[in-house]
């Protein structure tokens, strides 16, 4: 048989070592292996170079105690986590945090207290809301005194028999 000018693609080697070619081109391989001592070579140093590539990892790998790998790495994300908790106390209870938040929160707390004290107490205590009497009046109600602006009215009425003062508001829009 005559030899053949034409190597394989080293790619293909490779796949024929591995095994991962379809078996009619494995057969092609294989004889054109047995005309070609040059592809013959690189099969021969392809499969010499993974055997110690292979041993290699092997003998490394055995060497790896998979729980121990386990706890040092569990170790470090803990020191990592750790880190970044201390990194984020020392940011929030810096003076240069803790004090501007301590001065707002006091003068929060000091408007909402005043503005409180101003709306719903006055100098006697609390404001005191009397019920509203339903009741219609018997005789016409006598006004006393009455103001109208430009945006509001105000007219303050008292009635004849019981003689409660009325104050009526209107706001103009």
């Amino acid at each position: 048989m005559p030899k053949s000018l034409c190597h394989i693609d080293p790619i293909m080697l490779s796949q024929f070592i591995d095994g991962e070619v379809r078996p009619d081109e494995a057969e092609r391989i294989r004889k054109h292996l047995s005309d070609c001592p040059d592809c013959r070579k690189a099969v021969n140093d392809n499969q010499l170079l993974s055997s110690c590539f292979k041993n290699y990892i092997n003998l490394n790998t055995s060497r790896i105690n998979p729980s121990a790998f386990e706890t040092n790495v569990l170790a470090k994300i803990d020191q990592k986590n750790e880190i970044i908790r201390d990194k984020i106390k020392r940011l929030l209870f810096s003076k240069k945090i803790l004090v501007p938040v301590t001065a707002m929160a006091s003068v929060v707390f000091l408007l909402l207290y005043f503005s409180y004290r101003f709306t719903f107490l006055n100098s006697d205590g609390p404001i005191r809301r009397f019920p509203v009497q339903t009741s219609v009046a018997t005789a016409p109600s006598a006004i006393i005194d009455s103001f109208s602006g430009e945006t509001t009215a105000v007219m303050i009425m008292q009635t004849p028999n019981s003689h409660e003062t009325i104050l009526w508001y209107n706001e103009k829009v």
